[in-house]
């Protein structure tokens, strides 16, 4: 089930600086938003890092998408990075893997089917896919990612595939 106020809280995020958003749900998704140094997704031992680089003139929001935006059955990825300044913003769609990087490509795919909407808030979307190991073998290769990439790059954006942990700036998603 996807939350009926997603784009709502989107919004509300893009609007001001606020960690208390008019959400009903027992379990919030907005972890905070803030113009904080690092930001940390991390799951079962797998890591992804946001560094910013502009913490004067940056805030950074990050939401939990598993079981808190969208909840079973429906496939997600795990958290919502979103970045902005007062000229634009960026959200980076964060999927945390330890094996089957088929099912990680399912999981941005469907999260970008079901946030369709939402996500046009927008200036681009980015994907990230964060695994245990370097590289599934001949995944470079993969239709699939092919397919995934281009669909980030139709939203100004762009996919990577990397070991944990991985960290990148802000300074990388900012134009």
């Amino acid at each position: 089930m996807i939350c009926n106020n997603a784009k709502q809280c989107m919004e509300e995020v893009l609007k001001s600086n606020t960690t208390t958003l008019n959400c009903t749900k027992s379990e919030k998704c907005l972890e905070f938003c803030d113009s904080r140094s690092l930001v940390k997704c991390e799951e079962k031992g797998i890591e992804y890092y946001i560094q910013n680089h502009l913490p004067s003139e940056l805030e950074i929001a990050k939401i939990h998408v598993d079981s808190h935006m969208i909840t079973s059955p429906e496939l997600k990825c795990d958290y919502m990075v979103i970045m902005k300044t007062k000229d634009t913003s960026e959200v980076v769609l964060v999927e945390l893997k330890g094996k089957d990087y088929q099912h990680a490509i399912h999981q941005l795919n469907k999260t970008l089917d079901n946030l369709s909407d939402a996500l046009t808030l927008f200036h681009s979307i980015h994907g990230r896919i964060v695994w245990r190991t370097k590289k599934a073998p001949k995944m470079d290769a993969d239709p699939d990612i092919l397919k995934l990439r281009r669909r980030f790059l139709q939203h100004r954006g762009d996919l990577k595939v990397e070991k944990s942990p991985f960290e990148e700036s802000s300074c990388c998603f900012l134009i």
